[in-house]
């Protein structure tokens, strides 16, 4: 099971649940029971599934690097070609069978972990949404909803709900299908990297030449093209190659060995020369390069995305959405109408936006900052009138800061960095006329994933209690959660009237959903909750 195939199928458990919620009358005690029942067998199910097809690909691609590393001995005319060699019997010296084991051992039990932690965080959300729809229920919120819409709804507050399987150092909440297929890649790099480090050892190789694609990201371009000691006390450098590598859950480094006695002096010299300016601080690549590979990884982030965003409207609508992730693509980009009904259904609690999520009469006079396919689609209709409406300068303006501008111009406005020039602060000055032009005229709910570093300010900031920036938000949660996996979520609400815009139809990245306040823009704190990560700011007008 491969770990695109190990996302597919956590994807289809997360929609089972959501097919068995809305099957689930919640007035029924003996059905809630059912449906307990229900989530459970399904994530015994995913567990059995795992601890029987990721041993097995484990195996297999720690014998692939076997057979690897056996070609490279080879070229490097370490062991004659016409040696005799089969991998399933070289797989079973020890050294092999110990160190497959280990990794093995370690995948499973990081994984048997996670699908245990997401298991207690489905019954916890569960739960929750249960009680939050019964206190809707109790206090007349829910007036004229027929059972299964309502039921509707506990299944869409659920698809709301994050699905954490872990829980990193620094307070970052890892999604199920995300952390799963992370910890099986890295672990199949590492069964495929541990077999060459294996074998090598076992032919008495000293020197490794770190290898990899091309291009790469920085961490792993300060290793790629050096030659490394498997041991200490040698002249070229020495890492420890089997702690080290992977570098990181999407690295392809890998080696091939480095035989001395094959080399001359200049040679040898060379590549001793360029091994000693290692430094794990360092950038080696050039510009070409970066943007190179900087270009590849945006393609990449948007088509994971669009890949999201697809699921999580497939998800809701079955039969009635988009019915392959092309479909989707190709609709969103060429058929507005129709994508956008696909979102108003997948927004809306009942079709035709009947309302009956509110009592009028009820005790409620604070603004409703929820969103709703209504405001969904006010907003964009209002965001494609703006962007007709903006000069080709403001126009322009924003386009750029979505796309590269958007670093420097907030590291400026946020005293990081001075001394720009006057093109770049005409620059600011358009992009925050443009926001000024947007007319916001309900108010709305947005979020924002943040690090540490900016959660602090805003908790620690108390004087100004203000974005000095330009501040990106999305109106979709899942879309900023997705964005940059952080240590916390802002929740943000915006009253009528605000400053800043709906940024699709200008934006280079339109699937985010942006909405961009403008500099400046005030808030409060409403609650900090650290049980969930979620920071509840309002923004002041």
């Amino acid at each position: 099971m491969t770990p695109e195939q190990i996302k597919i199928l956590i994807r289809y458990l997360l929609q089972k649940i959501d097919i068995y919620i809305k099957q689930t009358d919640i007035t029924d005690e003996q059905q809630i029971k059912k449906l307990y029942k229900r989530v459970d067998t399904l994530f015994k199910e995913l567990d059995a599934g795992l601890s029987n097809t990721i041993p097995k690909e484990l195996y297999n691609d720690y014998l692939q690097g076997l057979s690897d590393a056996q070609k490279l001995l080879i070229q490097e005319s370490v062991i004659a070609a016409a040696t005799k060699f089969n991998p399933k019997q070289v797989i079973n010296s020890a050294i092999h069978v110990t160190s497959l084991t280990n990794i093995v051992t370690d995948t499973m039990l990081d994984l048997t972990a996670a699908v245990r932690t997401a298991k207690a965080n489905t019954n916890k959300n569960i739960k929750k949404v249960l009680n939050d729809v019964n206190k809707e229920i109790n206090n007349g919120l829910l007036v004229g909803m027929p059972n299964k819409e309502v039921s509707k709804r506990v299944a869409n507050k659920f698809a709301d709900e994050k699905l954490t399987a872990f829980v990193t150092k620094d307070g970052k909440h890892l999604p199920l299908d995300f952390y799963a297929e992370t910890v099986t890649r890295t672990k199949k790099q590492t069964a495929y990297n541990h077999s060459h480090l294996n074998r090598y050892k076992e032919h008495n190789v000293k020197h490794v030449y770190v290898t990899g694609n091309i291009p790469t990201c920085e961490t792993c371009a300060r290793y790629r093209g050096k030659v490394f000691a498997t041991e200490r006390g040698d002249k070229f450098p020495y890492i420890n190659l089997y702690k080290t590598f992977p570098l990181h859950p999407n690295c392809r480094c890998n080696f091939r060995p480095f035989i001395l006695k094959f080399k001359n002096k200049s040679e040898i010299d060379m590549h001793l020369k360029k091994s000693k300016t290692f430094n794990v601080d360092d950038d080696p690549r050039t510009k070409e390069e970066k943007e190179k590979y900087d270009s590849i990884q945006k393609a990449q982030a948007k088509a994971r995305r669009q890949a999201l965003s697809y699921n999580k409207m497939q998800r809701r609508l079955g039969k009635n959405g988009p019915e392959s992730l092309n479909e989707y693509i190709k609709v969103k980009n060429t058929d507005k109408v129709k994508y956008y009904d696909w979102v108003a259904k997948m927004k809306g609690l009942l079709p035709k936006d009947k309302d009956v999520t509110i009592n009028k009469t009820g005790p409620i006079k604070k603004p409703n900052f929820k969103m709703t396919d209504k405001k969904i689609r006010k907003l964009k209709e209002g965001g494609e009138l703006w962007a007709k409406d903006l000069t080709e300068n403001e126009f322009i303006a924003v386009s750029k800061y979505t796309l590269m501008d958007y670093e420097y111009i907030n590291n400026y406005l946020r005293g990081v960095i001075t001394g720009i020039d006057d093109d770049q602060k005409e620059l600011i000055n358009s992009i925050s006329v443009a926001l000024n032009k947007f007319k916001l005229t309900e108010p709305i709910q947005v979020y924002r994933s943040i690090d540490i570093s900016e959660y602090e300010y805003l908790i620690d900031n108390k004087k100004s209690n203000a974005f000095l920036s330009f501040t990106s938000t999305s109106i979709d949660k899942e879309v900023a959660e997705n964005i940059d996996v952080r240590a916390k979520i802002l929740k943000i609400d915006v009253p009528k009237g605000a400053k800043g815009a709906y940024l699709e139809f200008v934006s280079e990245f339109s699937e985010e959903l942006e909405f961009l306040l403008d500099k400046n823009t005030r808030f409060k704190i409403i609650s900090d909750n650290e049980a969930t990560g979620v920071l509840h700011l309002e923004v002041l007008t």
